[in-house]
């Protein structure tokens, strides 16, 4: 699939209507007080979920006094306050420059779901057939610090995920592994490292970042925008590390535009498009547990990311969430591509060049080794 470079003058489009009358505001200060997982709910005392809870608490309060973990082999070593302090620019500095000028090439991830036998399959895809890329963004859902369970005994920390991260990225000369927030990405740790720092990205591991909603970055001479974040849904059912700060807010969304347009944004949440798998799932029946009012967050979220793409006027949005590949437009001169999961043969990953902005799916990855990086 060839896009070409194009672009118009649009007028900002008006911003959604709320759903059925509500603010936005309104409809995750009642998801918040409906959530089957507040504190205090009776779901929440479950022994397993319990322990999992706890679990993951501890292993973060380990990280945060300095200790070092070994999780399946893996070191994991908090991050000084100075080593937070580096940026994925080419010289660590503070700028709004993250790679080369001369990088051609970016690789985007869809989905990865803690699935790391599908990711390091990913990694030894792109060094054999794009070896000069440096730069990958991973559309959401890396399930940075969820618990949760990978076949069928393991249970990953984001820790140990980052640190996988990190060693797939030495192995094969990546430089930056930038991470839009999904809605299974740790909101509430997030939500509070970005209320206290906006101004910069979150260091997660020596090659690993995640960005605030809105920031604006270059790549090449490529000007991006990460906004992350997505409504969930049978959250009663799936979703025991659930917090209200997922769903982006409608000042978030105003903030974000109210800058400079953008040639690609970056998103967790779908744009409708009307990308054809993507209504097609969207029109499929919800999972087992979904509430109507979480339907109707996630057609307000889907809204506002949509009025957002407009807004910035960017040429690209690339998402991921719906677990579906596609692609479609919001105007002759903005398409929308919708990546499938990592883990899945076909449409979870492909290399967007940074001078025509022409997307390529990458082919099938499974006759990649799944093997550990020995790094």
């Amino acid at each position: 699939m060839r896009l070409e470079d194009d672009r118009t003058t649009q007028r900002a489009p008006s911003a959604p209507q709320c759903v059925d009358g509500e603010a936005g505001s309104d409809i995750r200060r009642r998801a918040g007080d409906r959530s089957p997982w507040s504190r205090d709910a009776h779901c929440w005392g479950r022994p397993g979920q319990r322990q999992v809870l706890r679990s993951l608490r501890s292993g973060h309060a380990d990280l945060r006094r300095g200790r070092e973990m070994t999780l399946r082999g893996r070191s994991v070593i908090s991050l000084t306050s100075a080593e937070r302090d580096v940026w994925p620019t080419p010289d660590g500095q503070p700028g709004s420059q993250w790679s080369d000028l001369s990088d051609r090439r970016i690789a985007l991830l869809g989905d990865v779901e803690s699935h790391i036998w599908a990711l390091r399959r990913r990694f030894r895809q792109i060094a054999d057939v794009s070896p000069d890329v440096r730069t990958i963004v991973q559309l959401g859902d890396l399930r940075y610090s969820s618990p949760t369970r990978v076949g069928k005994k393991v249970w990953r920390r984001g820790a140990e995920l980052v640190a996988e991260v990190d060693a797939m990225c030495r192995a094969t000369g990546v430089d930056r592994f930038l991470l839009v927030p999904g809605n299974h990405d740790w909101p509430q740790r997030l939500a509070q490292e970005f209320s206290a720092h906006p101004e910069r990205p979150f260091r997660l591991g020596e090659r690993v970042w995640t960005m605030p909603r809105g920031f604006r970055f270059g790549l090449a001479e490529v000007r991006c925008m990460s906004f992350g974040g997505a409504a969930s849904v049978a959250r009663s059912t799936f979703r025991p590390d659930w917090h209200p700060s997922e769903l982006p807010s409608e000042d978030e969304y105003r903030a974000a535009a109210a800058g400079p347009p953008v040639d690609v944004l970056f998103t967790h949440e779908a744009v409708d498009a009307g990308v054809p798998s993507v209504e097609d799932a969207i029109a499929s029946p919800a999972p087992t547990g979904t509430e109507a009012f979480e339907m109707e967050q996630s057609r307000w979220s889907r809204s506002w990311t949509t009025w957002l793409a407009r807004s910035v006027q960017a040429k690209r949005v690339f998402h991921g969430h719906m677990h579906v590949y596609g692609y479609g437009r919001l105007s002759d001169t903005q398409r929308v591509i919708s990546l499938a999961p990592n883990y899945v043969r076909y449409g979870g990953g492909g290399l967007l060049d940074l001078r025509t902005l022409e997307f390529t799916l990458m082919p099938d990855h499974s006759g990649y080794s799944d093997m550990d990086f020995d790094v």
